[in-house]
């Protein structure tokens, strides 16, 4: 069964609709977080809060950007590594591994928060 290309083109270039996706999540998330009061305080790893129970803030503090320049390295970041680990990996290895590793990253801080 052949596998579907699912690309899309901008200015010459061809990029898969998951690391895109990705990068409008984080685009859209940091826009509305910064727009909306409380969302990004909801969104943000707090070592304290994540002991206190809220476990979600492990995988959703990448997806606001509190700081436009941050934001714009972010979206390219993610777009232009994204899209060759996205090649290499396949769509849902590479947001997986990108998930696992968000995670990972915030229990290691919410454990150094122990400390």
């Amino acid at each position: 069964m052949p596998r579907l290309n699912r690309t899309f083109e901008i200015l010459g270039q061809r990029f898969p609709v998951a690391s895109s996706a990705l990068v409008a999540a984080v685009f859209a998330s940091s826009i509305v977080g910064a727009n909306v009061r409380g969302l990004a305080d909801a969104a943000v790893l707090h070592a304290a809060l994540v002991q206190a129970g809220q476990a979600w803030r492990l995988l959703t503090w990448p997806l606001i950007a509190v700081d436009p320049l941050g934001l714009i390295f972010a979206c390219l970041v993610l777009m232009w590594l994204g899209r060759d680990l996205c090649y290499a990996w396949g769509p849902v290895r590479y947001l997986a591994v990108g998930a696992g590793l968000t995670a990972a990253t915030g229990a290691l801080v919410t454990l150094a928060g122990l400390i």
